[in-house]
């Protein structure tokens, strides 16, 4: 193993003075890539520094290469193949194996020069560098999870007790333990983002698994995610679709006095989801494409039907989500709003309106509410739209009336 990584070592650092100096490499962008994953790989399952000190011998010949620590040798190493004078499968190469050495040392995945390398994954135009980096974050949640939950189980069969020091806590291992919800707290956006910048399904599946982390793990909080979980759950992938419904119902009995106050938003994005999935807003519709037609095949079933659902069992929440509902589809004809209105907000009005008329009420004081929602916009937008109207025609030469 020293041999080997000593050989990647030695390959990736005259590569490295080469391109530094204005040249080119000597190795081809695929053997580049092997010796990058195979130096990765070695480092991050073999553990250098606590051997070197117990076999010098052996370690000869490392010695020579570094002084230092032998990670952050390598470490600088991958961060230099990441820069934009490398060809893009080096770049995605060099920041998988950089995953790699921060699953087994969390430290550096919060340094300055890490975050500049995700930072530049996620500014660019690259799927390739997006979907690396959240494939790195994946694994990180996974592995952390696992450890935590390993640890968990041996302090519960060795009866160990808690004392003081356990309490106050070791500082390294809160500082490791930290990076994780350091990380996503950072990229919780740029992630959400990304998982709905294009139609690209390994991008959003990846981004998906880690928005799903996230909430389980408790690594944010919860209403950040709750418009694109939202819109998540009218996805057409099947496993998405159910584990984000299955996501957003343990929210709402945890967090039920907050979790809908986003409502609204998740509405807007849900429609947005949908017009990237169709392609043309015209082709949006309100209707959950997905339900079982045979059960009702009299009516169709609103997409937004489990967002509804969750808040029928109170009243005044079931009244709240209604209000919202009917007032998305208002606005006011003396704004600039609407006068600058353009295609889009028709279709999202559409999009609403379609789901109210999909949705299961199954007491009359349900659609009492809506109607009298209506009448207020009616009452109030609609008289100002209609004298507006009946200015413009008689402008342009009067107009009739029966």
């Amino acid at each position: 193993l020293i041999r080997v990584f000593r050989s990647c070592v030695l390959q990736l650092c005259r590569e490295q003075r080469a391109i530094s100096g204005g040249g080119k490499g000597a190795l081809t962008p695929k053997n580049l890539m092997r010796f990058i994953i195979l130096a990765g790989l070695t480092c991050r399952h073999f553990d250098f520094e606590k051997h070197r000190e117990q076999q010098k011998e052996h370690f000869k010949e490392l010695n020579q290469l570094a002084k230092g620590s032998m990670v952050d040798m390598l470490n600088d190493l991958l961060l230099f193949f990441t820069q934009s004078q490398n060809v893009g499968p080096v770049q995605v190469a060099a920041i998988q194996m950089l995953g790699q050495l921060h699953i087994k040392w969390p430290r550096l995945a919060v340094e300055p020069q890490a975050r500049a390398v995700m930072d530049r994954a996620f500014a660019s135009d690259s799927s390739s560098h997006k979907l690396q980096v959240l494939r790195n974050f994946l694994e990180f949640l996974r592995t952390d999870a696992k450890r935590l939950a390993k640890q968990e189980r041996e302090d519960r069969a060795s009866g160990r007790e808690i004392d003081a020091r356990a309490l106050v806590g070791n500082t390294g291992n809160m500082s490791e333990a930290g990076v994780g919800a350091s990380l996503m707290q950072t990229y919780l956006d740029r992630i959400i983002e990304a998982t709905f910048a294009s139609n690209a399904a390994p991008l959003r599946a990846a981004g998906f698994e880690v928005i799903s982390l996230v909430l389980e793990q408790g690594l944010a909080h919860p209403l950040k995610c709750m418009p694109a979980l939202i819109a998540l759950c009218t996805s057409n992938d099947p496993y998405i679709r159910n584990k984000s419904l299955k996501l957003h119902q343990e929210l709402s009995v945890k967090h039920a006095s907050f979790i809908h106050s986003r409502d609204l938003e998740g509405v807007r994005k849900a429609y947005e989801y949908q017009r990237q999935v169709r392609g043309r807003p015209e082709d949006v519709s309100g209707y959950d494409s997905n339900a079982n037609l045979h059960e009702r095949p009299d009516r169709p079933a609103a997409c937004l039907q489990f967002l509804y659902s969750l808040s029928r069992t109170r009243r005044t929440r079931r009244n709240e989500l209604l209000s919202l509902l009917v007032k998305a589809c208002d606005f006011d004809s003396g704004t600039a709003a609407y006068a600058d209105a353009n295609s889009t907000d028709i279709p999202f009005v559409r999009f609403v309106a379609e789901n109210m008329a999909g949705l299961e009420f199954k007491y009359l004081d349900e659609v009492l509410h809506v109607i009298y929602q209506i009448s207020s916009v009616i009452a109030s937008s609609g008289l100002s739209l209609y004298q507006q109207l009946e200015s413009e025609a008689k402008d342009d030469g009067g107009i009739e009336h029966d």
